[in-house]
């Protein structure tokens, strides 16, 4: 029997490409593609021009949140009909890229996938539109905690404490007191992984399971660079607390999942 072919969209950015040599180690067979060219990636203009496969793992969205809201309209129609074409196409055999920004920032519980979510903005809009399409043709729909990593984007709060380790002073941050999730990327290839190899149709959680505020991971940080006795401010503190945590126990039991490591041993080796 051949090897499943899984097709990569968004295979040049963060997830991407360190899935498609995380798969490549497993003996699956990946065909990278991107609308970036770049050597050994398959270049579409369009991932309606998608070549076939048996899966698909949809991760061709835009990623910053910010800038999805600034293209608008149009881009926001574009998303929505390329998730629709890809879920036809191969036939529900997707797993689709969501966030945990759907459930918003007020529930002091770790969220739960049949929780209330709402559409706040065009990016968790085009989330929320794209979740119904995939899990109406039996895909699966990941919503994503914040993810954290070697080659990660510089514009979300841990790059940019870690941008002032190296510079003396305070560690600024713009509110220290908001608590959310965050993943590790191997953790995140490793659930791919599993639902690659058993697809599982439904809407699951991908997180650490625990909350950590943005105070709590700046003192990760310095402690691990032994700094420890650095003050660290908030510049634009809310005058409300925020927070997102997510509940990992569907996947757990769909598919065997949990994340490897505790937060500060995945920290360490980013350094």
């Amino acid at each position: 029997m051949r090897n499943k072919r899984v097709i990569i969209t968004g295979a040049t950015g963060f997830v991407g490409a360190a899935l498609t040599g995380y798969l490549a180690t497993k003996n699956i067979e990946v065909i990278a593609v991107s609308r970036q060219r770049k050597s050994g990636v398959h270049y579409v203009s369009s991932y309606l021009d998608c070549p076939p496969g048996d899966m698909v793992i949809h991760l061709g969205e835009e990623s910053d949140r910010h800038k999805a809201n600034n293209l608008g309209a149009e881009y926001e129609a574009s998303a929505i009909e390329t998730t629709a074409f890809l879920s036809d196409a191969f036939s529900g055999n997707i797993i689709y890229a969501s966030s945990a920004v759907v459930y918003g920032d007020k529930n002091s519980e770790p969220n739960k996938e049949d929780d209330s979510v709402a559409a706040t903005d065009i990016y968790s809009h085009i989330k929320l539109r794209n979740e119904r399409v995939v899990t109406e043709h039996a895909g699966s729909v990941l919503r994503l905690s914040n993810l954290y990593g070697k080659g990660m984007a510089t514009n979300n709060v841990l790059s940019d404490i870690i941008s002032q380790l190296d510079k003396p002073g305070v560690v600024t941050v713009r509110d220290a007191s908001p608590v959310r999730d965050f993943l590790f990327i191997d953790d995140l290839l490793a659930a791919i992984l599993a639902l690659v190899l058993e697809p599982t149709p439904g809407v699951f959680n991908v997180g650490s399971g625990q909350g950590c505020s943005i105070r709590q991971l700046a003192e990760l940080l310095l402690e691990l660079t032994g700094q420890a006795d650095r003050e660290i401010i908030s510049v634009q503190p809310l005058d409300s607390h925020s927070v997102n945590t997510l509940d990992i126990s569907k996947i757990q039991q769909s598919v065997g999942w949990r994340p490897a490591a505790a937060m500060n041993q995945n920290l360490s080796q980013l350094f």
